[in-house]
């Protein structure tokens, strides 16, 4: 298969599918892919994430009715009822102006992080447009929370954590048997102890 027909086939199973897009980057879920679409198209397998971050960013406007609740907070308790009035009731309007995932992944021992976004508008966050978002949002945070647990996992048992104490008493055995110097344990062991 060629660039231009792996593209296309990426767009069509992600518009057909099960996976996202944003500007260049396709995410598909049914392939464990994401696809960058630059000059010469990168296909990322999942296997390469090492983490993500959620980017969930908004705020909140609320109606300017705190004067007249600071007044009956006054009269009720006091000053102090009159900042507990001012700072409480009324109603709020919740926006989302910024939902996506900033995605880790490693190739070839290099870092390399892509921002995913689904949502870069101010939206009612009670509203179908950011419900809508939000539902992908959530879906593909599930879905990178398995993709990273997973990749841990088989990174764990790849590199299996090391006993320093282990470690020690193997390198005592070698300096014992002359294999090793004095020095070298001694480095040794400062290393594995972090010193």
């Amino acid at each position: 298969m060629n660039d231009d027909e792996l593209v296309m086939s990426f767009k069509n199973d992600v518009k057909n599918g099960d996976g996202y897009n944003y500007h260049n980057f396709y995410i598909d879920f049914s392939r464990k892919a994401i696809l960058e679409d630059g000059a010469i198209p990168v296909v990322y397998p999942f296997s390469q994430i090492t983490s993500y971050e959620p980017i969930k960013e908004g705020h909140s406007e609320t109606k300017k009715h705190g004067i007249a609740r600071a007044l009956i907070g006054g009269a009720l308790a006091g000053g102090a009822g009159a900042i507990v009035g001012a700072t409480t009731g009324g109603k709020s309007f919740d926006f989302l102006t910024k939902l996506g995932v900033m995605i880790t992944l490693s190739v070839d021992d290099d870092i390399y992080t892509i921002e995913f976004l689904f949502l870069n508008s101010k939206q009612k966050s009670n509203g179908w447009v950011a419900n809508e978002y939000l539902n992908r949002f959530n879906k593909t945070c599930s879905v990178l929370d398995s993709v990273v647990a997973t990749n841990n996992s088989r990174q764990a048992q790849v590199h299996p954590a090391i006993d320093p104490a282990d470690e020690i008493a193997k390198f005592k055995k070698l300096l014992d048997d002359g294999t090793i110097t004095q020095e070298e344990f001694d480095a040794k062991k400062k290393q594995l102890l972090g010193l």
